[in-house]
């Protein structure tokens, strides 16, 4: 590489030292008679002729020298393209002294719609855990992007102190491909699972697809007709809202390859009514101290929900969406369907819930 520079150099000092002398030359040369104009323009010639010899070099040379990737995305005022903002801002090098990038030691599973994101807000509240709180706040790793390998994984971490647990969230419970490439990467870690009522997180998972695209046929049905069928009189055990609110069928996989000590299950029914037993019997799992109390939350009137006294935090807009009122008739059918599964829930775990 340095001797293709010397020679870029070379020519380019020829070139300029050759075109300099020929304009003295001819501008020296006291008149305009046929013999200048001819051998100007033989030397203008002359000099082109050297510009595109320099200029070749310089390309020939083009191989040795790293030049930038073309952009194939907006680019934002910091120079970056927005899928690439979270990674650069959060690199190794960004950290201060005392601070480093490391992998996750926590990590909440699922259940989606379970109030996932307030566990995760709530946790951060502890100054022994530092939660992964970047857009988007779900890395899906293991599921999405483990072929860009475990140090772009690590970027993908806050800076934090040697002390504090990095927690991160990505909703990998119903997936059981996960749990063992997890184990290989992490074997250590500590997992959160959180649970509520399946019958409140069915309508809720329902609410949040209806009105997609994919799932448009649900704007034609009554509501009760989701979830029951009307000729048999069945719960429609195969659609997804229903099928991710049976819980224990996702648990195998997690137990086959983590120690029952690792996993910890959270109420999110009362996490959300009241959070500060909940997260006390986190942060006891996690072996840190109790930290957490009642002087940490104030009661959003308008919503129900517990909000951060700190930051003024409350849930976003988009949870906590109403829910329609289902009949007693399918209430009872739904319960009746979920009790044997909260059961063997119930019995692999070692806890009871009150739904």
């Amino acid at each position: 590489m340095l001797e293709s520079e010397s020679k870029r150099t070379d020519l380019g000092h020829i070139k300029n030292t050759f075109c300099a002398n020929i304009v003295v030359l001819n501008t020296s040369s006291g008149g305009f008679r046929f013999g200048s104009v001819l051998f100007f323009l033989l030397s203008f010639v002359l000099c082109i002729f050297y510009t595109v010899i320099t200029a070749q070099v310089g390309a020939g040379t083009g191989d040795s020298i790293k030049r930038p990737r073309p952009s194939h995305g907006v680019r934002n005022s910091t120079g970056f393209r927005s899928d690439e903002l979270i990674s650069r801002h959060s690199s190794h090098k960004e950290c201060n002294s005392g601070y480093s990038k490391k992998l996750p030691e926590v990590i909440i599973i699922g259940m989606e719609k379970c109030g996932t994101y307030a566990l995760l807000d709530f946790l951060s509240l502890n100054p022994a855990l530092k939660a992964r709180k970047q857009i988007p706040l779900e890395i899906n790793f293991f599921n999405k992007n483990f072929e860009k390998g475990v140090d772009w994984y690590r970027r993908q971490m806050p800076c934090a102190q040697k002390f504090e647990q990095v927690v991160e969230k990505s909703l990998y419970y119903s997936n059981s491909s996960v749990p063992k490439l997890l184990k290989s990467v992490i074997p250590d870690v500590k997992l959160l699972l959180i649970v509520r009522d399946p019958v409140q997180r069915a309508v809720s998972h329902f609410l949040e697809r209806k009105g997609s695209k994919q799932f448009t046929w649900l704007n034609k049905r009554a509501t009760s007709e989701a979830f029951i069928d009307p000729v048999t009189g069945d719960v429609n055990a195969s659609i997804e809202f229903i099928r991710k609110s049976v819980y224990v069928d996702y648990l195998h996989p997690w137990l086959e390859h983590f120690h029952k000590s690792q996993l910890h299950v959270v109420d999110g029914s009362q996490l959300i009514l009241n959070p500060v037993p909940e997260i006390n019997l986190a942060e006891a799992f996690l072996g840190i101290s109790v930290n957490i109390s009642y002087g940490d939350f104030f009661l959003n009137e308008r919503t129900g929900f517990m909000c951060i006294r700190r930051s003024r935090k409350c849930l976003p807009r988009s949870k906590g969406r109403p829910h329609p009122v289902l009949s007693k008739t399918v209430i009872r059918t739904l319960k009746r369907f979920f009790a044997p599964y909260n059961e063997r829930l119930y019995k692999a775990i070692g806890r009871e819930f009150q739904w």
